[in-house]
């Protein structure tokens, strides 16, 4: 056999040297080229080029028919439409990258990008195309009952093994089947391999690995005795290794089209993919019945208990949820926009079904995405059933405790020592907390709108608003003094009576209010504070997207800022004065609806005394930002006002301009450093 083998391949290199590179030898189509062009080549040419360019065209336009693959490779009058792996000659590339206006493809509307780069691959594929003889339009209606009988569905059958001259060649009944064909035809049988052969032979192939020496040695001292015992006794041992899981475990992961990552562009890796894998040996290790291999690839996920009490359970579990990696295994793009969210969704439905259909029916079940099938019964209807019962799948990973033994353990330790505080926390819920929950509501009340600092309530009297008033943009409304800045008239009106002041009896402090509009506009809202005696406050304010803040009249906040409204954004100091204060706000919208949030907090200004003003060093240079952090620089070690660092480069200073409750974002320089402020 390796003589004949050597002879037809130095007889094919010598043709090659012959045809001296003019001509290309057809490679057979792989399975991955046929898939390709199902799912995305034939779907654009039936919508897009078959109105005009196959046989049931009402005119044929060129003289150019692409539903069948001769047709396809002919082309028309121009020339070929395809040459595989030369897309400079395929005058079809020409056409769908519209390089002349009077051959453009699809005349009406140029293909998308990504379609005419599925064409190029194709082509450089070599133009896989399962299309022979002439075009078969698909029935308007699948007869289920024809399609039974079709061979690829009938069940197996018995056959009796026929009868052959050379009785003793086989040793099994199939043996018969394969000498009544070489009988048939005149072919004699190659001598029985030798023992050294054989153990080659059958290692290879069932572990993908040659066999150690001193196994070879071993059984060819066994079959010197007992071929057919020494034979069986290695194959029993082959099998029982854990190489041979691994050996063909390859062959279904194949098919299943697995992968540690996700494809497409970005090709993410996939982290956990790897217990599909596993599951797969294991399954061959262990002689899996078939039926459940199947079942648990296909619902793993619902027969899984996640919630396992001992580690037997959760090994089970982790199995069974691996499994259902069969599901996912395909390509999945985690870079799509909104646009692409739904089509990218049905692509990954289309590889869950085309994957069963493949590796569990024999099926190209996918091409029924688009039509239904010629010859077997698969109906376009039965394809988007089929699809909907995977609907609900998702890509996520699931939390199994694979050691509960060890945990449920530790769980009980820290139960018994638990249980005595929860059972304090329990008694005190039921014997006191009542009492002092009623004590507190009760206090709660009594000083409702005082300072939670004790002293006399303040009277706050409801909101005013007037607005909003427009402007060209956003920052023209916020610097723009409208007429509510320049005084407060409740009796006003503003735009020959557009707008006017309205009272927001329903508006309460410490809740955010949703109610300004429109775009680049100012609102404002007014109220007053009335104090028993001067008092120190904090003025709490959210709001989006400015705000200014006057307390009677003296402005006490400008923020121009972009954000959405939220409690505490603003802590404005503030002092009332005995007897009534005017509070007027500005809240500036962007865009969309403004909102604003308000509370009075208790005031701190009176317990400072002596407040001085910031002072700064820096910055204090460092190689990364890690360093900088961890650094103890000068400063830290005490500080000494007078103390000048770096040779004089660094030393303390003043900042009078510095005022809390503000946001400075400007002060301090430089990148991976340290700032001092005392």
């Amino acid at each position: 056999m390796i003589k004949s083998f050597n002879h037809c391949f130095s007889a094919f290199i010598y043709f090659c040297f012959l045809a001296g590179g003019r001509g290309v030898v057809a490679a057979e189509p792989t399975a991955e080229g046929l898939a390709f062009f199902e799912k995305k080549i034939r779907p654009v040419l039936v919508d897009s080029c078959y109105k005009c360019h196959s046989a049931n065209s009402e005119k044929l336009k060129g003289e150019l028919l692409l539903d069948t693959r001769a047709g396809i490779r002919k082309g028309g009058g121009s020339g070929h439409a395809v040459v595989p792996k030369n897309l400079e000659q395929s005058l079809l590339m020409e056409a769908i990258r519209y390089k002349d206006e009077d051959t453009a493809m699809p005349p009406k509307e140029k293909l998308p990008a990504s379609v005419i780069a599925d064409f190029e691959k194709w082509i450089m594929m070599g133009a896989p195309d399962p299309r022979d003889g002439k075009a078969v339009e698909a029935a308007a209606g699948t007869d289920i009952k024809s399609g039974r009988k079709h061979w690829a569905f009938q069940s197996l059958a018995g056959a009796e093994p026929p009868e052959v001259k050379d009785a003793a060649w086989g040793k099994t009944a199939v043996d018969r089947f394969i000498r009544a064909r070489q009988e048939a035809v005149g072919i004699t049988p190659n001598p029985s391999a030798d023992p050294r052969t054989l153990i080659r032979r059958a290692t290879f192939d069932l572990l993908g690995l040659p066999p150690e020496p001193e196994a070879v040695e071993e059984f060819v001292k066994a079959a010197a005795s007992d071929l057919d015992g020494a034979y069986s006794a290695l194959l029993d041992r082959l099998l029982a290794s854990k190489h041979y899981g691994e050996r063909w475990a390859r062959h279904w992961l194949d098919i299943v089209r697995f992968a540690e990552s996700n494809g497409y562009a970005f090709d993410g890796d996939r982290p956990n993919a790897w217990h599909f894998r596993d599951f797969v040996i294991k399954a061959l290790n262990s002689d899996m019945p078939y039926d459940e291999f199947v079942r648990l690839q296909i619902a793993g996920d619902l027969l899984a208990d996640t919630s396992s009490k001992t580690d037997d359970q959760a090994l089970s579990a982790v199995r069974n949820l691996a499994a259902t990696g069969f599901l996912v295994a395909g390509p999945y793009t985690t870079q799509q926009t909104q646009k692409e969210r739904e089509r990218s969704r049905y692509e990954q439905l289309d590889d869950i079904v085309s994957t069963i259909g493949t590796s569990l029916l024999g099926l190209t079940v996918g091409c029924a995405r688009c039509h239904s099938h010629k010859f077997d019964p698969l109906p376009q209807h039965d394809y988007y059933r089929f699809i909907s019962n995977f609907a609900d799948v998702g890509f996520a990973n699931t939390d199994v405790n694979s050691n509960p033994g060890k945990y449920n353990k530790a769980r009980s330790e820290y139960d018994a020592v638990h249980a005595p505080l929860v059972a304090a926390r329990a008694a005190y819920e039921k014997e006191k907390l009542p009492g002092n929950l009623d004590q507190w509501i009760a206090a709660r009340k009594s000083r409702a709108g005082a300072d939670p600092d004790t002293g006399p309530p303040l009277k706050l009297t409801a909101w005013h608003h007037a607005g909003g008033f427009s402007a060209p943009d956003f920052k023209k409304a916020f610097d723009t003094a409208f007429p509510p800045e320049k005084g407060v008239d409740l009796a006003a009106t503003y735009l020959d009576g557009k707008i006017k002041w309205v009272q927001q009896a329903g508006w309460s402090d410490g809740v955010i209010h949703n109610h300004f509009g429109p775009d680049n506009a100012a609102n404002y809202i007014w109220r007053t504070i009335e104090a028993a005696e001067e008092k120190q406050v904090v003025l709490s304010f959210g709001s989006d997207d400015g705000i200014k803040v006057w307390l009677n009249g003296a402005e006490l906040r400008a923020n121009q800022a972009s954000r959405g409204a939220a409690a505490d954004q603003e802590l404005v100091p503030a002092k009332l004065k005995k007897g009534k204060n005017d509070l007027l706000v500005k809240i500036v919208n962007g865009s969309g609806t403004s909102g604003f949030y308000f509370r009075v907090m208790p005031g701190i200004g009176k317990d400072i005394k002596g407040a001085g003003n910031w002072h700064h060093i820096g910055p204090f240079q460092a190689a990364n930002h890690d360093q900088a952090f961890a650094a103890v620089f000068e400063p830290e070690k005490g500080v000494d006002l007078a103390g000048v660092y770096a040779d004089g480069k660094l030393k303390w200073t003043e900042q009078p301009g510095w005022k809390d409750s503000v946001a400075h974002n400007d002060k301090l320089t430089g990148n991976n450093c340290a700032n001092y402020l005392y």
